[in-house]
């Protein structure tokens, strides 16, 4: 038997055919941060056997989620079906993480194929269809029973001839079968831009040869910029369908049509709720995460939506149950407001930088971390520490209104090309885009530079070395960049529009933060350096360009090679606010290093990896990682002022880190000068590591 499953949070939706005796399941569609939702939800990534890769934004939690359990495993798990563009992007991608022999694609002609599938893209929409395997009329053994007919030998003989006769009376096999069950055809239609059309001819073919055809409409992830857009234009399509069908396909009363609206919307998790609950109210810098609510539903009212944990059942005919199908009610905006409201009470505004710890897990998210990403705040701006796969909800989870100010962040750098350090990179660009900031620097490897172009992503991309040295300047609306190594020199120029609204962030409400607004006006560089692309920017060359007063200079950055993989950096951000100076040190992945040590003299906060504990030294040199303790003495050579240990493996859910340093979870917030004690928090994550509910 089959059934359907609704898989949604903020980042998209995905919709689960489930073979219910084996476990295995198709999933059309997809969202970032989905192999953290999966793991949440208790689903299983080894029973994927295909993915559907309906839009470009559905590519990276496709690969993060199938590579995992692949990679472990060292066999093909899951295959996927994609149209053409999206394979070509599919390659960019991998080429930049590698590992793609693990990701192939599918083949209806396979003899252990899950169904018959079907995709195309035409005029802006992609078409997934699936045909599944009808149920057979089994033989019931208990109907047999009740009749007397219990004997090997006479259920045998019914099986084999068609009949009996047990006391006198002649029996049927066809008495003794099971109601048949025949599945409707199965539809998702993601909508990939707002200038689509939909094919009424591919409406008809669902139709042909078929009882029963249950049509999916949902929009493709980072499609829009507001719920508002997203469901004024499915329930347009959904209109749109309904008169399609009934002016155009002759005979469609013959059969039995049920149209969905797929919308997003979040469940929260049961062991996340209860970790939350019993963390934040003992330790104050963890930021209780927003729950996603969608808004502006009055468009869907007179539709059927579908929604995040949302059931379908078929037992054959017209028989569908539907379990948690949504309903419209006032609910939505009250726990909005009310989310809002308790933020609201617990907001400090401050003048200082700040530290955000947004994913602190190592290789894979899990229940209650997500992958590497950390965010230094301030007046000045925001820089983000490496990007890992859902980064930008994380970043909307701390947001008044779960919205987050892109236009804020300066700079993206990301320390090497491990998928989980870079994923979240393209979701959190297209955002910055959406918002008028063009022009985000990106330092990376530039395995990225492809993909970044294929995404048609606008922003500056920087490669990563040892010897670059980053600075940035600001007057007023105009902002200077002077980039160094040991080769090339360059100076850009960047004129902005930028609205300022107050002069103090707030880390526990990140909507109003600096109250920035941009638009990038143009961009102009001294000369081309190699070690520099302007990525779908327009940019001038003007030799004469050279930089502001040196006092204007908000932002540093300097790196050293790290002891990881090949061309991987620990990183130095100094930033400049008047006469005061704030320094944070970022390991990234690393073995205990004498350069970053030296990298880190004296720094405001030092970010060092801990992936093992002490008992694990022999996997931490395999895998070119730290232990907590080596970080601990690293800390201790650079005379930093304060140390928090991050990426930690998912084989713990807690560790002990010692006297002197810092255990860094997500949503927590670091200020200078509040170093809260964790002993509640040890004791909380030690009792919530113990529940075995």
């Amino acid at each position: 038997m089959y059934q359907i499953a609704i898989n949604s949070t903020e980042g998209g939706t995905s919709l689960n055919i489930v073979n219910k005796t084996t476990g295995e399941y198709l999933a059309i569609g997809g969202f970032e941060g989905m192999q953290r939702y999966m793991g949440r939800k208790k689903i299983k990534l080894a029973k994927l056997r295909v993915i559907c890769i309906c839009s470009k934004y559905e590519i990276v939690p496709a690969i993060s989620a199938v590579l995992t359990t692949a990679m472990h495993e060292g066999k093909i798990h899951t295959r996927y079906v994609c149209a053409e563009d999206t394979e070509k992007l599919i390659q960019e991608v991998g080429m930049g993480i590698g590992n793609l022999e693990f990701f192939d694609k599918y083949d209806n002609s396979s003899k252990d194929r899950f169904a018959d599938l079907q995709m195309e893209e035409l005029h802006n929409v992609a078409y997934v269809t699936v045909a599944l395997p009808n149920k057979k009329a089994s033989f019931s053994v208990e109907k047999a029973s009740e009749k007397g007919i219990v004997g090997k030998a006479d259920i045998a003989m019914l099986n084999k001839t068609g009949k009996i006769v047990k006391d006198g009376i002649e029996y049927l096999v066809d008495q003794f079968r099971n109601k048949a069950v025949c599945y409707p055809k199965i539809a998702v239609i993601t909508i990939l831009s707002d200038k689509y059309a939909v094919d009424v001819k591919r409406i008809q073919a669902l139709m042909a040869d078929s009882s029963g055809v249950e049509i999916f409409i949902r929009a493709a992830p980072e499609l829009f910029s507001s719920t508002k857009e997203e469901h004024k234009l499915l329930a347009e399509v959904e209109r749109e369908i309904k008169k399609k069908i009934a002016s155009e396909i002759t005979d469609w009363e013959k059969v039995n049509i049920n149209l969905y609206i797929m919308m997003r919307s979040e469940t929260e998790a049961e062991p996340v709720k209860k970790f939350y609950d019993k963390v934040c109210p003992v330790y104050t810098p963890l930021i209780r995460p927003l729950i996603y609510t969608p808004k502006n539903t009055k468009y869907l009212r007179n539709s059927k939506v579908v929604i995040d944990q949302t059931l379908i059942e078929y037992a054959g005919g017209d028989e569908v149950q539907i379990h948690n199908a949504w309903k419209r009610d006032k609910d939505s905006k009250e726990v909005e407001d009310k989310q809002n409201i308790v933020q609201a009470d617990c907001q400090t505004e401050i003048e200082s930088t700040c530290s955000v710890f947004l994913g602190t897990a190592a290789a894979v998210p899990g229940v209650i971390r997500n992958v590497s990403s950390v965010l230094v705040a301030s007046m000045q701006g925001s820089i983000l520490l490496d990007c890992g796969e859902d980064t930008g909800t994380q970043l909307n989870k701390i947001s008044a209104h779960y919205r987050y100010n892109y236009a804020a962040i300066s700079m993206i750098v990301l320390t090497h090309r491990h998928a989980d350090h870079i994923m979240g990179m393209f979701s959190v660009l297209r955002r910055c885009n959406v918002s008028g900031n063009t022009a985000v620097l990106v330092l990376g490897n530039k395995c990225i530079v492809s993909a970044l172009k294929e995404f048609g992503i606008s922003g500056i991309f920087v490669q990563n070395s040892a010897d670059l040295e980053v600075n940035i300047h600001r007057k007023e609306s105009i902002e200077y960049i002077v980039m160094t190594n040991q080769k090339e020199s360059v100076v850009i120029r960047i004129s902005q529009n930028i609205y300022r609204y107050c002069k103090s962030i707030n880390p526990l409400n990140y909507r109003s933060h600096n109250g920035v607004k941009r638009s990038v006006l143009s961009v102009f560089a001294s000369n081309e350096a190699s070690f520099v692309k302007f990525i779908n920017l327009p940019v001038k060359i003007d030799p004469s360009l050279a930089c502001a007063p040196s006092e204007s200079s908000i932002y540093k950055v300097s790196m050293c090679s790290a002891l990881h993989i090949h061309e991987s950096y620990s990183v130095l951000v100094k930033e400049t606010a008047g006469s005061a100076e704030y320094t944070v040190a970022y390991s990234g992945d690393t073995k205990p290093n004498e350069k970053f040590s030296d990298l880190s003299q004296h720094a405001d906060l030092m970010i060092h990896e801990g992936t093992f504990e002490e008992n694990e030294l022999v996997q931490a040199r395999m895998t070119q990682h730290s232990t907590i303790s080596q970080a601990m003495a690293v800390f201790q050579s650079s005379r930093a002022q304060t140390l928090f240990i991050t990426h930690i493996s998912q084989r713990y859910k807690t560790v002990t880190i010692p006297d002197g340093a810092y255990l860094a979870m997500d949503y927590l917030v670091h200020i200078p000068g509040t170093n809260y004690k964790q002993t509640a928090l040890y004791q909380a994550l030690k009792e919530w590591a113990e529940d075995k509910e």
